[in-house]
């Protein structure tokens, strides 16, 4: 099974924050747009995606109709470590047990999802794709209503595509 794609309905979830907080699916998404990005803290790609996931949380946090969520397939203590490593703020949801990343069909990480209200995927990501992450900032930007932040501009020393 590969990564859910575009137009699939996404898997409902419940997961705890790092702060032992659960959340959901629903409640997420209900304002409008929800980033999900899984991550494994031992994953090369997704070390080197971490300052990206960065950019995006910071260019759209404060506007209401979008959130970022790392979804991070290890514990809390390890996932503040790698948070701590990349300057990183962005909220996390922790899968320990592999569970909804199984539900989303992961295969490899970091993956990204990006789900509207209805729940339904709008765009899949599957590794750093530096198009996959603009055109998802192009999204967000047109839902919100803004100019788009471009996440990873050419020439920024990313190569176009990096497997997870």
């Amino acid at each position: 099974m590969a990564a859910l794609e575009a137009g699939t309905r996404a898997p409902d979830f419940s997961l705890s924050d790092i702060k032992g907080v659960k959340h959901t699916l629903t409640e997420l998404s209900r304002d409008g747009l929800l980033l999900t990005a899984f991550f494994k803290v031992s994953c090369g790609t997704c070390k080197f995606s971490a300052p990206y996931f960065e950019k995006f949380y910071q260019a759209y946090k404060e506007r209401k109709g979008f959130q970022f969520w790392g979804v991070s397939q290890d514990t809390a203590e390890d996932t503040i470590a790698y948070l701590n490593e990349y300057n990183a703020s962005f909220p996390n949801l922790l899968d320990e047990t592999h569970w909804i990343s199984a539900d989303y069909g992961l295969t490899n990480v970091p993956t990204l999802f990006l789900i509207d209200r209805e729940g339904k995927i709008l765009h899949s990501c599957v590794g750093f794709s530096r198009s996959d992450f603009n055109a998802m900032s192009e999204t967000v930007a047109r839902f919100l209503g803004e100019t788009p932040v471009v996440i990873s501009p050419a020439g920024d020393g990313a190569p176009d595509l990096r497997p997870g």
